[in-house]
């Protein structure tokens, strides 16, 4: 029996033949690609892990190495093994690689996302988290907007605001995340000039219909979440339950809690806290 192909960490410049797997195997219809919805996976801030065939990219896991506060986390996506190859048990090699390799590097916890859960549960990783579905139209019962022009398109000031309003709860962001925050193709951005406020809305097939990132002046949101209300009143914003509050909301409010992720934890008798987000487009 021939001995399996060896795994090999891909670099940036080569993440291109990530893109053309995973968009293959999620079957994403051209001219849409995966790293338009997820260009941090083509950036130097991802471990990148793959199996070749005939110098074939047939496999892949990566792993982005962050921190939650003080915790050391890894984040992981971009699972995906080409259609012909499936069944070959590539996925769970890369996965076990993956792993070990976090241990290296001091991780404490690892989650990823995926509809899988008794694939991934194999390797210690369960549901855990909360995250809270409000439907826009809801926060809008409770609120007037305020007559303020709200702008659409990204803007520079929508990063830097997230790099200053930072919780030791949520995901860390450094100045050398900008690169691939800019480069997201299918996040539509709205923001506020005076006061300054923003949201971030939808991110292709991954995302449909949520707010998923948001911030500023809780006046000029209201106006904001009434401008995308207005283009699609099946719109909702995802958040974390302890951040009603901002909102200026009450709990009673009508919504949907479900699980943040599926987490493996890499020492022993840990608990996930229960306060840790992630969000959006931090997510994998």
């Amino acid at each position: 029996m021939a001995e399996p192909a060896l795994i090999q960490e891909i670099s940036a410049a080569n993440a291109e033949l990530v893109n053309s797997l995973v968009s293959d195997a999620f079957l994403y219809k051209k001219p849409h690609q995966f790293f338009d919805d997820f260009p941090i996976w083509g950036s130097e801030r991802i471990h990148r892990f793959g199996v070749f065939q005939d110098q074939r990219l047939i496999s892949h896991v990566g792993i982005r190495l962050t921190a939650i506060g003080p915790v050391r986390v890894g984040l992981i996506g971009a699972v995906a093994t080409h259609i012909g190859n499936r069944g070959q048990g590539q996925s769970s090699r890369l996965l076990e690689h993956t792993i070990k390799f976090a241990e290296t590097r001091n991780v404490e916890w690892l989650a990823l996302w995926g509809s899988e859960h008794e694939f991934y549960s194999k390797f210690g990783f369960g549901l855990v988290g909360t995250q809270t579905r409000i439907k826009l139209g809801e926060i809008l019962k409770t609120k007037q907007p305020a007559r303020i022009m709200v702008v659409e398109g990204y803007t520079p000031k929508i990063f830097d605001a997230l790099l200053t309003v930072q919780t030791p709860t949520s995901v860390t962001l450094t100045p050398a995340d900008r690169p691939w925050f800019e480069k997201h193709k299918t996040v539509q951005w709205f923001w506020t000039a005076a006061p300054f406020s923003f949201v971030g809305f939808e991110r292709g097939m991954d995302l449909p219909h949520i707010v998923h990132e948001w911030g500023g002046d809780a006046g000029a949101l209201t106006s904001i979440f009434q401008h995308v209300y207005k283009a699609d009143p099946s719109a909702e914003i995802l958040t974390h339950p302890l951040f009603l509050t901002k909102l200026g909301l009450t709990p009673d409010i009508a919504h949907v809690n479900e699980r943040l992720c599926l987490a493996k934890p890499m020492k022993d008798r840990q608990t996930w806290p229960d306060e840790y987000w992630i969000s959006g487009l931090n997510s994998c």
